[in-house]
């Protein structure tokens, strides 16, 4: 169990998220009874907290304790509420702190049996009343969501499922060829290269009986698949393969990328085909072998990592949802984007054993192939080589709230002799091993936070990471951005001027680094901006809104940071009536943090049809922006 001092530092690292949800707690509420159900049904997540008498000041962005007055007549109500108001008793584990004086109260709530799902309001019905947790809100279940629940109590996984319209006759008989072939080399005495085809489907989950009849299941079509049973069943189970020009994605529609390729075939022969795809792109270092008189190219990213990379995305994504696997060759790294959050936790991907597979059946094949390390292993093996390599560790993201998981792999060397030189300037601080490589990482992007700083020092978690940013700042080698939630830091003082003085002294930079003072060389555009550019792109948005609509301008200013939840939805309506607006841009004009608004407004007001997306085929995209609807022109009114 989590203490208030604990959650408190993980409210104001990472803002409330999937397994904490601060409130006022003056009672137990519509909003807490919502907050229960979605802790009790979130797949995976083994529960949350809800935190009573904790709020977030909107000046400092930081959680601070006002305590609940009552405390033990609230302390009861809640109890009673997770008894008799949901369709099975709740039982949490309720617990109170004080400090100052000031009462706060923390239940714990488990995460519910798969028997017993979905948990659901008993006054709302289960088509109302049952919720998720998805990030940091609370989502009404959706008829998926719903099914999921039906097939978890069945412990049956997606690819097992039955497609009872689909047989042996729609599988590919190059795919099985290429199996049997693959298998043989791997293993030529495996006992299942001596079963009948139809025994090897059966034993590999590809069909099944149903209703007394043999069909495929979804693994099979996805294994073994014939393009046209592909497209008829998983219309969307594809893999869009782009190459940008330069490291950014381009706002241009017309010039978004330079070429593209779509790869929609059974996975048994899509993968080495992707693969090797990608190793044709990657950048080649030249080598001379001794005693050899011919050169070698030899690719700067490992082919064991992009093996790992590949088969992580096709195993572990989610085919239940209707949308395609990103792979985009960007100048400088890549980028593979995937339908489907990780089942893990983002602290223990890399461990070993903390494996949770989506795909089972999937998962199989694909490690009998030799495509795919063994359980827990295949995030810790990318992270090895690529150090080995000397390259920068994989980047990697997964966010329950747009449901994807991106991987990101720079072919950048992390460490050179230069690096090593320019640490020798901070002897006095006495780093530590993972805090050189947070400047370093600094160095090459000008960004980092939590998240990146565990990415890069694996077998890190959150309040350790937050101890060896805040030293950094304190030496004023990093300056935190904001102070409160979402919190973030680009270079401080004291790492500008040695950098500056490093470039008076003629000594390179990294490769791919550029100026300190242009604080947007980001990887992504998913990292907020940051510096001279952000007060550009505000001071411009806020010229433009006060000449085009001075009474929205006056309007915001009148609102401030203390406006109510209703006056900033309607802002950012009036706002996205007036013109198509990203995230960060929003942000700026009503003086609120990207991460705030998104989290708190925009994607409950994209479900409840107010807004929509710029790119609606593509939630993640990296340009993405939000209009008003017509819904929400007439709320206007």
């Amino acid at each position: 169990m989590l203490n208030l001092e604990e959650i408190l530092e993980r409210l104001n690292t990472e803002d409330e998220s999937v397994e904490i949800e601060a409130k006022r707690g003056s009672d137990v509420g519509k909003s807490a009874l919502e907050t229960i159900s979605a802790f009790s049904n979130e797949p995976d997540q083994n529960g949350g907290y809800l935190v009573l008498g904790v709020i977030r000041d909107e000046d400092t962005l930081k959680y601070e304790v006002i305590g609940v007055k009552k405390l033990d007549d609230v302390k009861t109500s809640l109890s009673t509420v997770c008894r008799d108001n949901f369709n099975i008793p709740i039982r949490p584990n309720i617990y109170t702190e004080i400090i100052d004086g000031k009462g706060v109260i923390i239940a714990y709530i488990p995460e519910a049996e798969a028997q017993q799902k979905p948990v659901f309001i008993k006054s709302k019905g289960v088509k109302t009343g049952a919720y998720r947790r998805i990030s940091s809100t609370d989502q009404r279940c959706t008829d998926e969501d719903l099914l999921l629940f039906v097939q978890l109590k069945n412990r049956r996984s997606f690819d097992e499922t039955p497609l009872p319209e689909a047989s042996v006759e729609d599988f590919e008989p190059r795919a099985l060829q290429e199996y049997k072939r693959l298998r043989t080399e791997i293993n030529p005495a495996a006992e299942e290269l001596t079963y009948s085809d139809e025994e090897l489907f059966d034993a590999l989950g590809a069909t099944t009986i149903y209703k007394g009849n043999r069909c495929a299941t979804v693994a099979g079509i996805l294994l073994f698949g014939k393009s046209s049973a592909l497209r008829k069943h998983f219309p969307m189970m594809r893999v869009d393969y782009m190459r940008v020009s330069g490291n950014e994605w381009m706002s241009d529609v017309e010039k978004r990328y330079e070429s593209s390729l779509e790869m929609r075939e059974a996975l048994v022969l899509m993968i080495s085909r992707l693969i090797n795809q990608i190793m044709e792109d990657i950048p080649k270092r030249f080598s001379l072998p001794e005693n050899s008189a011919r050169r070698q190219d030899i690719p700067l990213i490992p082919f064991r990592v992009v093996r790992e990379a590949v088969a992580n995305a096709l195993m572990h994504r989610d085919y239940n949802l209707h949308s395609a696997i990103q792979v985009v060759r960007y100048g400088n790294r890549f980028e593979i984007i995937n339908p489907g959050y990780s089942l893990i936790a983002d602290e223990n991907l890399g461990e070993p054993g903390a494996s949770r597979m989506r795909n089972p059946k999937i998962a199989s094949v694909l490690r009998d192939l030799n495509y795919a390390e063994t359980k827990g292993t295949g995030i810790r093996t990318m992270r090895k080589m690529m150090q080995q390599a000397n390259l920068t560790t994989p980047i990697i993201s997964s966010d329950r709230r747009l449901n994807i998981f991106k991987l990101s792999l720079l072919s950048i060397h992390f460490i050179e002799e230069e690096d090593a030189k320019w640490l020798e300037n901070f002897k006095d601080c006495n780093l530590a091993d993972e805090e050189a490589r947070a400047l370093l990482f600094v160095k090459k992007f000008n960004y980092i936070d939590n998240s990146a700083f565990r990415a890069i020092n694996s077998g890190t978690d959150t309040l350790k990471a937050s101890n060896h940013l805040r030293k950094l700042r304190d030496y004023n080698l990093l300056e935190q951005r904001p102070q409160g939630s979402a919190t973030f830091y680009i270079p401080g003082s004291r790492l500008i001027s040695t950098l500056e003085e490093t470039q008076r002294q003629g000594l390179l930079f990294s490769k791919g680094t550029e100026s300190t003072n242009n604080t947007t060389n980001l990887v992504d555009k998913t990292i907020p901006l940051v510096g001279k550019n952000t007060n550009l792109v505000g001071k411009t948005l806020s010229t433009e809104l006060k000449q085009s609509k001075p009474e929205l301008s006056l309007e915001i200013e009148k609102v401030g940071k203390r406006g109510t939840n209703e006056e900033i939805k309607i802002l950012i309506l009036k706002l996205c009536a007036w013109k198509t607006l990203k995230a960060v841009e929003i942000a700026l004009l009503l003086g609120r943090t990207s991460h705030h608004v998104k989290t708190d407004y925009l994607s409950r007001m994209i479900r409840d049809e107010l807004l929509e997306y710029k790119f609606p085929e593509n939630p993640s995209h990296n340009q993405q922006a939000y209009r008003t609807t017509k819904k929400g022109k007439e709320g206007l009114q």
